[in-house]
């Protein structure tokens, strides 16, 4: 049996998870600062355009969060495994709620006024203004108040329907369902990844083929295409937590499939944003197999340098939490100072990113030795109440993917 498939997988820590948990959030920071300069556009947009940056924007976002996703649907059914439904629920719901609601009222005020700003210095051209012509607010304002904090409200539904479903009979059927898919052949996976593919289409094309759209709750706060589109990772971490084998195989590199996943990766990246009809339904086909590709290369480097304790693995784990929730104000700042100076487009990135993950850092390392900080920004019970953390458990700041859930 394979250090992945047993090791730390089965008696104690998940140090390359955690490893992998950290790095897929701190991802976030140069994939939101490449989106200043995508092609494509985002809310705020500089008006030096890179496809290079657009490229890698694409790439990244092709794969990190379903990636995430699947990382924490295998936290999540660990720790259902071992604590009651109730108890599972009202600890994860707390883990994630006080956080999303101090962000809401104290980020994200700040990140809706820099857009403002930068509305305001370009005339709508930086930046779209929170409120319409007629001076009432957005359609999809919800969206632009939520931002990068949405994968906070997803988890939390996916952790109500995760326990919903959680039955002993259900959880015997998905371990015998996990079993089965470790006898899956090429092309039975080759059909499944055709499957996921049409779902991706489905999703993408719905508005196109009824004439509807998928609803957006909360002033599209909600993204419903979003939040169907993850579901599948998450679930697909939780059978790879019943049965490890399935782990070990998504992460194992074997002759060739390194290549292959490079390849489909770089074929997500190069993509035109924009195109034809046929290139846009191409696009949504492969959508999963980019985000598998991803999980593959990322998950594998991860299961293969970083399966043992590091202190510095050990302080982005902790950290990763808080730098994510605060990167978004730094990137922000930055990118419109960087609207008004004329450097070259990839400069002004690293600068960017250097800048918001110093700040982050900074902050989350100056606070976090306040147990008011710990419980608003990280959801830490027992940082208040003075509860005893468990050896076995990551401390205090540990992401919402994170095995320390309390």
């Amino acid at each position: 049996m394979s250090r992945v498939d047993a090791g730390s997988a089965t008696q104690g820590r998940l140090y390359w998870l955690d490893g992998a948990r950290a790095a897929l959030m701190l991802l976030g920071i140069p994939f939101h600062a490449a989106m200043v300069y995508s092609i494509q556009g985002w809310e705020l947009s500089s008006p030096d355009k890179s496809p290079l940056l657009t490229a890698l924007a694409q790439a990244s976002g092709s794969f990190r969060m379903p990636a995430f996703f699947l990382v924490a649907g295998f936290f999540a059914a660990m720790l259902l495994g071992k604590r009651p439904r109730l108890e599972f629920v009202r600890a994860r719901l707390f883990r994630l709620g006080v956080p999303l609601i101090t962000c809401l009222l104290v980020l994200s005020p700040l990140q809706v006024g820099l857009l403002e700003i930068a509305s305001t210095a370009s005339g709508g051209t930086w930046a779209h203004s929170f409120f319409n012509a007629e001076g009432r607010v957005r359609a999809d304002a919800g969206r632009v108040w939520v931002a990068q904090l949405w994968f906070l409200i997803d988890l939390m539904l996916y952790t109500l329907v995760l326990a919903a479903v959680a039955t002993p009979r259900v959880m015997a059927g998905l371990a015998a369902l996990a079993r089965r898919g470790l006898r899956l052949t090429w092309l039975g996976l080759a059909a499944l990844l055709g499957l996921h593919g049409a779902y991706s289409f489905a999703l993408g094309a719905f508005d196109n083929l009824t004439g509807l759209h998928l609803p957006g709750p909360l002033w599209a706060a909600i993204s419903t295409q979003k939040l169907l589109f993850n579901l599948p990772f998450f679930l697909a971490g939780a059978l790879c937590c019943l049965e490890r084998g399935l782990l070990a195989s998504l992460v194992t590199w074997r002759r060739g499939t390194v290549a292959l996943a490079a390849l489909v990766l770089l074929a997500c990246a190069l993509w035109p944003p924009h195109g034809a009809a046929w290139q846009k339904a191409l696009r949504l086909l492969l959508l999963p197999a980019g985000a598998w590709a991803g999980a593959h290369l990322v998950l594998g480097a991860c299961a293969r340098w970083l399966d043992r304790p590091s202190a510095l693995v050990r302080q982005l784990v902790d950290s990763s939490y808080s730098i994510y929730l605060f990167h978004i104000i730094p990137i922000f700042g930055a990118g419109l100072a960087f609207c008004w100076v004329g450097l070259p487009a990839w400069v002004e990135f690293i600068a960017i990113v250097t800048i918001s993950l110093t700040v982050a850092w900074s902050v989350h390392g100056l606070l976090k030795r306040y147990a008011l900080y710990r419980l608003l920004f990280n959801g830490d019970a027992s940082a208040v109440l003075k509860a005893p953390t468990p050896a076995s458990e990551p401390s205090r700041g540990g992401s919402p993917a994170s095995s320390s859930l309390r």
